[in-house]
């Protein structure tokens, strides 16, 4: 569920950091995108009714015997 809330996102590097460039004349700022934690109020009631609908089909289908639930 936590899929819900992942974003990618545009991260700036300083040129420094970089490996690639040891003689140190590379300091343009770099933008990498990377998958970031972001919550978002308005996704809540969209994840919490998909859960409960995949919840209510594995009860009607009978594929578990067991269901947990947190």
């Amino acid at each position: 569920m936590d899929d819900y809330f992942m974003t990618e996102v545009g991260k700036v590097e300083d040129g420094k950091a970089s490996k690639s460039s040891s003689s140190g004349r590379n300091k343009k700022p770099m933008t990498k995108k990377v998958m970031e934690y972001c919550y978002e109020p308005e996704m809540e009631e969209i994840c919490v009714v998909h859960a409960i609908s995949l919840f209510v089909d594995d009860l009607w289908k009978g594929w578990r015997e067991r269901a947990l639930y947190d």
